[in-house]
């Protein structure tokens, strides 16, 4: 800062000052191509903030599997502060499904969970010409222990050795920025 400047005092901005876009502007934005799959998550408060994230990060969508919980709910609607509106949302019964169906559509499905063939997320490589499906499972259970196999990202296609020590909706912030920042 130039010498004689006087620094204008820090206020905090108010919502309508944030500069925000509304919904229909939001869901005609350029997304990065990530689709986030919720495999039988049980907290409301994960789902929420699985979707707040997404908004902020402009990813394509959310698909919620078996019991994770939908919107409209009042303990998801706490925690996704209206992103529940924004970010487009899909169910199916089962993990399964929606992987193939992903597949089916050129998404390189990355399950975010400890395993034999994790990877470090900074070994890691994003494919910029590839668009991804990142599934994060239970909070205690993790990715549905039948798909593991099952969906075929096990060839190194998990993330989870260097992530062991934070929250799973933690770790999709982790996984988010990265993709982010590399896509």
């Amino acid at each position: 800062m130039p010498k004689n400047t006087k620094m204008q005092p820090t206020k905090k901005l108010k919502l309508e000052e944030l500069g925000r876009i509304d919904v229909e502007t939001f869901k005609k934005t350029e997304k990065i191509p990530l689709v986030v799959i919720l495999d039988n998550v049980r907290s409301m408060h994960n789902v929420g903030a699985a979707f707040r994230t997404a908004d902020a990060f402009l990813v394509e969508k959310i698909i919620l599997c078996g019991i994770t919980p939908k919107p409209p709910h009042r303990e998801i609607h706490k925690a996704a502060l209206g992103a529940t509106e924004s970010v487009d949302w899909q169910f199916y019964d089962n993990v399964k499904e929606a992987v193939i169906d992903l597949k089916t559509l050129g998404y390189e499905v990355v399950g975010i969970e400890q395993t034999t063939n994790s990877v470090m997320i900074t070994d890691f490589n994003i494919d910029r010409t590839k668009k991804y499906a990142l599934v994060l499972g239970n909070e205690v259970e993790g990715i549905t222990p039948a798909e593991l196999q099952g969906f075929g990202v096990g060839q190194g296609s998990y993330l989870g050795n260097s992530l062991n020590n934070i929250n799973g909706s933690d770790r999709e912030k982790v996984v988010y920025v990265k993709i982010s920042m590399e896509a």
